[in-house]
């Protein structure tokens, strides 16, 4: 979840443009991404749907590599990091 910077940004056009370029998003695995926008809140949401256990395990990975914190940097130029929320969907 992202909200707006000291500085008052928060681009979700950015962010959706970054989410579509992003090499993690090509991951196998990967299902779907979305980005969401609380506009009563000034929020955005990244939504990443991934299709089990393995997938996540890849995902970390690549999270927290060289690349994947590069992206990471890149991200947070478009809002301010508030907090990691992982869900897992019910059947």
């Amino acid at each position: 979840m992202l909200g707006e910077t000291d500085d008052g940004v928060l681009d979700p056009k950015e962010h959706r443009k970054l989410q579509k370029e992003c090499p993690g998003m090509k991951l196998p695995g990967v299902v779907s991404c979305n980005v969401y926008r609380d506009t009563a809140k000034r929020l955005i949401f990244g939504d990443v749907e991934l299709e089990n256990y393995a997938a996540l395990d890849r995902w970390e990975n690549w999270v927290w590599s060289p690349e994947g914190r590069e992206w990471s940097a890149k991200f947070r130029k478009t809002g301010k990091f508030l907090e990691r929320i992982m869900l897992e969907k019910m059947d």
